[in-house]
C-alpha cells in the first residue's frame, strides 16, 4: 500500500496522499532508516521526505501540518514529525509542498530535557525505561541485554541524545511505529532488542544459527536455515547492482585482550596477554613478522580462561578488513529482499580462500515512487563490547567466582583438594553381584568440584599393598574411566585413583551458553474448549516438546466433567506450536500434574508418569500410548510397572535407560529402566536436593524453602527448578551431577530474562512468574533446555485472568569440550633425549 497520511498538531487527519490512483498524489519520496553503521557500531535514524501539492494538503485548512504516517513492507505504520515544510512555486500555478520529517520518537525524545544519570551494573530494561519515561511511548519488546561493562555513565542535551547513546552502549537495534487498537486509538510502540530477526553466524562453509545452535556444515552456503532464519548472498565480481567497501582500519591479527580490573591470561598463554591469527596476517599483512595489533577489554570477566576465549572470539570479528555491501534491490526478487536487521552469510568468491563473513542489514532506501532506486546497505557492525546473555552472567557471578576462587588456590598450592572414593553397592561382593562401580569425588572446603575435572585428570590404580606390584593390565583398561570407573564380577584388591590438577578446567562440564527463545505461548483465558467441553484454562504443570511434529504436550490439573471424584486427575493437551488445541487425554488418578516423560513410538507419543491407582489409592509408575480425547486409568489404557512411597515426580532418560523421580522431601532417586519395566525401584543413585542449595517446602520450620516443580535427567545430569506462583520463595534452577553429586549450574531465572513485556514480580509481587517446566533436549546433536513458565502480559482490559499467560522457551545449553584432554607419554629414553633438546656429550 503506497499512501501517505497527513495529520495536523492535534493528530486529526487533515489528507491522504497515494500513489494508486484513488487520491492526491505524492513524488521524490524517500525514506532512509538506520539502525547501525560499520564504524560506530549500533546507531537509529529514520527519516522520510516527499513532494506534493500544496493545494492538495492544504485546501480549505488552517491548521499548520504537524505528522505523517506511511505504511512499510511490513506492514507496520511509521509516524513521523514534520521538521520543514517548504513550498515553491512549480509550473501551471500550481505550488509545491516539499516535506521533511523524522519518525516522531526521535522528535519527542528531542524535545524532553534531560537528567543525567549513572548505573552499576546497568541493564537494558532500567536505562530505556529511564529514558523514555513520560515519552508516550511504550516499550513493546525489550530484550535483557548489558553493556559489557560494569558501570555506564548516561548524559546528554536531551533524552535523544541519552537514548542513542544507550543503543551504541547496549549493542541494541530499534524499531518505533505506531499501531491503533479496535477503539481507534493510536499507540506509539518501541522494540529495543539485540536482534530484529534471529541473528545467523558462519565460519567458512558453517553457518550456525546463535539462538538454537543450528548448524548447516555441509559446505553448500546457498542453503536456507529455515523459512525464518539466516541465508547466504554469493559475492562475485561483476554484479550487477552490487558494490562492496572494504575497510581497513580496524583490521587486527593480534589482540590484546584485558578483563575485568586488567586481569589477562598471560598465566596460561605462556606469558603471552594476546591471542594471533597467523594465516589472517599471512593473508592480510603479507606474512610480516609484524602483526596488525590491537587492544579488547571487557570489565566483566574475570576468569583467565574465559578472557581468553572472549579474545578469541573477538578476533575473528576483526582478522579481516570490514567490509560493506550496498545492493540496488531493483536487481533482486522481491521474495529475496532481505530486510532492515536480517543477517546474512556473505560468500566472497573473489577472496581465496573464499571469505564468509556475517553481514546485517543497517541502512535502507526506500522510494514508493522510483523503486529502481531503493537500496539496502549490510555488513558487519562491529563493537569492542561483549554482550553477555543474563542468564550467562547469573552463572559467572554465582558460582564461578567461587569456584575459580578455590581452583586457583588449589593450583598454587594454598589449599588442598580431598578426593573421597565410593562404592555406591559396598565393597564385598555378594553372590549374585556382576559389577560394582567405584565413584571419586573430589572437594575443596566441602566444595565438590568434580564437575571442574576433565576425565583425563583421573588416575586409577590397582596395586597389591604388601609386594607394591602393579595391576598393569587393569590399570590400562581403566586409564580413560574419568570419575567412575564398573568392577567385574569377583575384581578385588586395593584400589586407589589420584588426580592431575593439570586437567582442572575453569568451567564446568556443562554450561548454559544461549538466550531465551520463545516457541510457544498461549493466552490462558482464549484457550479452546476440550472434546468434552470443558475449558482448557488451567495453568501448565509440565509440557513436552515434539521437535519432530512441532507440537508440544501440556498437562494440567483436571476438574471439568469427567473427573474421578475421588483422586486428583490430570489432562494433557496437544497443541501446535500457534497455540492451535489438536487434541487432548484425560489420565484419571494422574495427579496434580508434574514432570512426566514421554517419546515416540512409531510417531505416536509414549507417556510414562506417576500415576494413583483409583481402585485402591496405591501409587504407581505407569505408561499410556497416546490416543485422541480418550479417557484412561491404570488397567484401562494405562500399563501399571513398579509401585512408588508416596507422591514422585518422574523423569526418564530413555536414550541411557534411567528413570528419575524426586520427592517433596527433597530425596532424588535414579535407577535403570529395565527393573522399572521389570516390575521393581531399585535406586542405584541417590542424592538430595539440599545439597545443591534447593530448600524443599518444609512445613514444621519457618525460613527460606524452595517450592519445587519439576525435573527432568539426561544421565549422569538432573536438573531441578523451583519457585511459587505467589513468589514467596526466589525461583531457581539446579543442574547437578547424580554419580559424583557436583553441582553444575545454579541459576535464578529472572523475568526480565524471558522477554521484556512480561510482567515481572521483583518489579510487584502480586504479578506471577512460576516455573513448571524444565527438560533437556538434543537437536542435531546440540543440546538445549526448555523451560516453561506461567506469566503476566500486560492487556488492554487490566484484568488478570486476561493477563495470565504460559510460555516455552528453549536455551541452549553446551557440553565442554575435553576430547583434547590426551595424555601422552615418550616411547622410549631416545623419545625423551629427542624432546629435552638433546643429550650433553
Amino acid at each position: 500500500m503506497r499512501r501517505i497520511e497527513l495529520f495536523d498538531e492535534r493528530m486529526n487527519n487533515v489528507a491522504t496522499l497515494t500513489l494508486d490512483g484513488n487520491g492526491s498524489r505524492y513524488w521524490g519520496m524517500a525514506r532512509d532508516v538506520q539502525i547501525g553503521d560499520a564504524d560506530n557500531g549500533r546507531q537509529w535514524q529514520d527519516t522520510l521526505s516527499f513532494s506534493c501539492l500544496a493545494d492538495d494538503v492544504n485546501g480549505d485548512t488552517v491548521s499548520p501540518l504537524g505528522y505523517c504516517m506511511w505504511q512499510a513492507a511490513n506492514s507496520r505504520w511509521y509516524l513521523y514529525a514534520i521538521q520543514t515544510a517548504a513550498t515553491s512555486s512549480g509550473t501551471v500555478n500550481a505550488n509545491i509542498l516539499t516535506i521533511t520529517a523524522v519518525n516522531a520518537l526521535a522528535y519527542d525524545l528531542t524535545m524532553k530535557t534531560f537528567t543525567n544519570i549513572s548505573y552499576n551494573m546497568p541493564t537494558s530494561r532500567d536505562t530505556f525505561a529511564y529514558c523514555l519515561q513520560n515519552s508516550g511511548w511504550e516499550v513493546n519488546k525489550m530484550d535483557t541485554m548489558t553493556t559489557g561493562g560494569i558501570k555506564l555513565d548516561l548524559s546528554g542535551d536531551n533524552a535523544m541524545s541519552a537514548f542513542s547513546s544507550a543503543v551504541t552502549a547496549f549493542n541494541a537495534e530499534v524499531d518505533a511505529y505506531v499501531e491503533y487498537d479496535q477503539y481507534g486509538n493510536l499507540h506509539r510502540y518501541v522494540d529495543i532488542v539485540q536482534h530484529l530477526y534471529p541473528y545467523v553466524n558462519a565460519s567458512m562453509g558453517d553457518t550456525v544459527d546463535e539462538q538454537t545452535d543450528v548448524v548447516d556444515t555441509n559446505g553448500d552456503t546457498t542453503n536456507f536455515l529455515d523459512s525464518t532464519q539466516g541465508r547466504t548472498l554469493n559475492y562475485r565480481n561483476g554484479l550487477a547492482g552490487f558494490t562492496r567497501t572494504e575497510d581497513r582500519t580496524q583490521l587486527y591479527t593480534r589482540l590484546h585482550v584485558k578483563g575485568m580490573n586488567g586481569a589477562t591470561f598471560a598465566d596460561i598463554n605462556g606469558g603471552h596477554d594476546w591471542v594471533q591469527d597467523t594465516n589472517a596476517n599471512d593473508l592480510w599483512n603479507g606474512g610480516r613478522s609484524t602483526y596488525l595489533e590491537g587492544t579488547v577489554s571487557v570489565d566483566n570477566i574475570g576468569q583467565h580462561k574465559a578472557i581468553m576465549d572472549w579474545g578469541k572470539k573477538q578476533l575473528t570479528i576483526y582478522n579481516h578488513p570490514a567490509f560493506t555491501y550496498k545492493i540496488t534491490t531493483a536487481y533482486m526478487n522481491p521474495e529475496d529482499m532481505p530486510e532492515r536487521g536480517e543477517t546474512l552469510a556473505v560468500v566472497n568468491f573473489d577472496v581465496t580462500p573464499n571469505l564468509t563473513i556475517i553481514a546485517e542489514v543497517f541502512a535502507q532506501h526506500t522510494s514508493d515512487d522510483n523503486p529502481a532506486e531503493d537500496t539496502i546497505t549490510l555488513g558487519e557492525i562491529r563493537t569492542l563490547n561483549s554482550i553477555t546473555p543474563n542468564t550467562v552472567l547469573n552463572l559467572e557471578n554465582k558460582i564461578n567466582s567461587h569456584v575459580m576462587e578455590l581452583i586457583q588456590k588449589v593450583k598454587d598450592g594454598s589449599k588442598s583438594a580431598t578426593a573421597v572414593l565410593i562404592t555406591p553397592a559396598g565393597s564385598v561382593w555378594t553372590q549374585g553381584e556382576e559389577t560394582k562401580t567405584v565413584i571419586m569425588q573430589v572437594s575443596v572446603d566441602s566444595t565438590n568440584i568434580t564437575t571442574y575435572l576433565s576425565p583425563a585428570a583421573f588416575n586409577w590404580v590397582k596395586y597389591d599393598r604388601v609386594t607394591g606390584v602393579h595391576d598393569i593390565a587393569w590399570e590400562a583398561k581403566h586409564a580413560n574411566d574419568g570419575y567412575e570407573i564398573t568392577l567385574d564380577s569377583g575384581d578385588v584388591g586395593y584400589i586407589a585413583c589420584w588426580c592431575d590438577d593439570d586437567f582442572l578446567k575453569a568451567e564446568a562440564e556443562l554450561m548454559i551458553t544461549g538466550d531465551n527463545v520463545q516457541i510457544f505461548n498461549l493466552q490462558r483465558r482464549k484457550a479452546p474448549n476440550d472434546h468434552w467441553g470443558d475449558k482448557q484454562s488451567a495453568a501448565m504443570q509440565y509440557a513436552w516438546y515434539d521437535q519432530a511434529n512441532k507440537q508440544v504436550i501440556i498437562n494440567h490439573t483436571y476438574n471439568g466433567s469427567q473427573k474421578s471424584g475421588t483422586y486428583t486427575d490430570t489432562e494433557y493437551c496437544r497443541y501446535k506450536l500457534d497455540g492451535t488445541l489438536v487434541d487432548s487425554m484425560i489420565v484419571l488418578g494422574g495427579g496434580h500434574g508434574s514432570s512426566f516423560a514421554c517419546r515416540l513410538v512409531n510417531n505416536v507419543p509414549e507417556i510414562w508418569t506417576a500415576i494413583k491407582d483409583i481402585s485402591n489409592g496405591k501409587n504407581y509408575i505407569g505408561k499410556f500410548t497416546w490416543k485422541a480425547n480418550t479417557i484412561v486409568k491404570i488397567g484401562s489404557g494405562v500399563t501399571k510397572y513398579c509401585s512408588t512411597s508416596g507422591f514422585r515426580r518422574l523423569s526418564v532418560d530413555f536414550a541411557n535407560g534411567y528413570a528419575l523421580t524426586t520427592a517433596t522431601s527433597g530425596a532424588v532417586e535414579v535407577t535403570k529402566l529395565s527393573d522399572v519395566q521389570a516390575g521393581k525401584w531399585n535406586p542405584v543413585y541417590t542424592a538430595k536436593v539440599q545439597e545443591f542449595g534447593m530448600h524443599p517446602t518444609d512445613t514444621s520450620v519457618d525460613n527460606d524453602t524452595n517450592t519445587m516443580q519439576s525435573n527432568d535427567i539426561s544421565f549422569p545430569y538432573v536438573f531441578v527448578n523451583s519457585g511459587a506462583s505467589n513468589n514467596t520463595d526466589k525461583r531457581l534452577l539446579i543442574c547437578f551431577n547424580i554419580v559424583t553429586h557436583s553441582l553444575v549450574f545454579s541459576t535464578n531465572p529472572d523475568a526480565d530474562q524471558f522477554g521484556g513485556r512480561i510482567f515481572n514480580p521483583d518489579d510487584n509481587s502480586r504479578y506471577d512468574f512460576e516455573p513448571e517446566a524444565i527438560g533437556i533436549y538434543m537437536n542435531n546433536g546440540k543440546p538445549f533446555i526448555l523451560q516453561g513458565f506461567n506469566y503476566e502480559l500486560p492487556d488492554n482490559s487490566e484484568s488478570y485472568q486476561a493477563r495470565l499467560h504460559i510460555g516455552l522457551w528453549t536455551t541452549a545449553i553446551e557440553f565442554r569440550d575435553d576430547s583434547g584432554d590426551v595424555k601422552t607419554y615418550p616411547e622410549d629414553d631416545d623419545e625423551v633425549i629427542a624432546q629435552s633438546g638433546g643429550e650433553q656429550k
